[in-house]
């Protein structure tokens, strides 16, 4: 279009103008970009009413609160001064995404462990959503799916919702359960439930479980088979509704109303690397040198976790010799090895076995005989 545009200028070089010019175009170009991809999201990340919400009013817009910090979900937690219906409507902050009734009434939203899919609104007919208020006591939670859907959470909690204010690591071995103990800012009220969600794979899978409890102390197990030697296990806990919560954690972000993840760095634990005793394959076959001399050998194919102290062969004319047995020992770790026993007695039957010790004790190799 310039290039049709302008060739007909006498006086007009193109060049020097797309020079001049292309830097402040382009930024013209990202800001509409941007302005284009913000209009079209979705984004319930605001609150507006004038019904007695204690927000900013019709046409206004209340900012609600990022939770967990990063997710792109929203909550706000309200009272309303007076018991009825009470109406408002959802939008962007901008005003530009608006969300209400579509059609020609008024659209109840009772409060539900289940999401509403919220509507983009006809401000033609000027209509809202509006949900009971029962007790001017209680406290009303809306959670935005924010940008992921039009999805909206109300939550009826009757009372001030609780906190979550101390979380206990008490760590784990490994095949071994741990209990995580919640401390809450006071007793739970009707309608709000605390929960722990653990993994240990950083979240690429994870598991929600519910707290028990009583007064301001709740707990939950994260069990031996997530506790597996040399895991780092991960953990949080947070409160929601009574029920929906998934199980493996997919809608927990949705679905919680606060949290105590540790300031955003999640609580966790390593689970040490379990130390056994050395593992050895089975022992060589005898091969004999001399009347009073015979080899064997071993293979110790696992150290255990801990250091190999001593390894070798120990040998006895009773079956199932041990190191407190005739032995001979040879230097090294894991691997193969071969050693030979002297001092044998010419026409003796002899038992032989492969052995290795560390921190935790002495295992054998399988039985030979010669």
């Amino acid at each position: 279009i310039l290039l049709k545009k302008y060739s007909i200028m006498g006086n007009f070089t193109l060049k020097p103008f797309l020079t001049t010019n292309f830097c402040s175009l382009r930024y013209v170009f990202i800001a509409v970009l941007f302005t284009f991809i913000g209009y079209s999201s979705y984004g319930q990340t605001h609150f507006e009413s004038g019904d007695s919400w204690g927000t900013a009013g019709w046409n206004a817009y209340t900012a609600m609160t990022e939770m967990p910090t990063g997710s792109g979900k929203y909550v706000i937690t309200l009272v309303n001064s007076g018991p009825n219906n009470k109406y408002y409507r959802l939008s962007n902050g901008a005003g530009t995404n608006r969300y209400g009734p579509s059609g020609t009434s008024d659209i109840q939203l009772a409060p539900s462990n289940s999401p509403y899919t919220l509507e983009d609104w006809n401000s033609g007919n000027g209509k809202a959503y509006y949900t009971f208020v029962n007790n001017t006591a209680y406290r009303y939670v809306f959670k935005s799916n924010g940008a992921t859907s039009k999805q909206l959470l109300v939550f009826e909690i009757q009372g001030t919702p609780i906190t979550v204010t101390a979380v206990s690591n008490p760590g784990a071995t490994a095949g071994t359960n741990s209990t995580i103990t919640a401390t809450l800012s006071a007793s739970l009220p009707v309608g709000q439930d605390v929960y722990l969600r653990y993994t240990n794979d950083n979240f690429s899978t994870s598991t929600v479980v519910k707290l028990t409890g009583s007064g301001t102390s709740y707990s939950g197990t994260i069990p031996n088979t997530i506790n597996t030697s040399g895991a780092t296990v991960k953990y949080y806990v947070f409160t929601s509704g009574t029920a929906n919560v998934a199980a493996d954690g997919s809608n927990a972000d949705f679905y919680t109303i606060n949290i105590n993840n540790n300031a955003g760095a999640n609580y966790s634990y390593f689970v040490p690397v379990a130390i056994i005793a050395p593992t050895l394959a089975a022992t060589t076959t005898v091969d004999f040198i001399g009347a009073t001399v015979a080899q064997s050998g071993g293979n110790v194919t696992s150290d255990g976790g801990s250091a190999i102290t001593e390894r070798g062969l120990v040998y006895s004319t009773v079956s199932n010799p041990t190191i407190l047995d005739s032995k001979v020992s040879v230097v090294g770790t894991t691997g193969s090895y071969t050693a030979n026993m002297t001092g044998l007695t010419p026409g003796t039957f002899y038992y032989v076995r492969a052995y290795a010790t560390n921190a935790i004790g002495t295992s054998y190799g399988t039985q030979t005989t010669f």
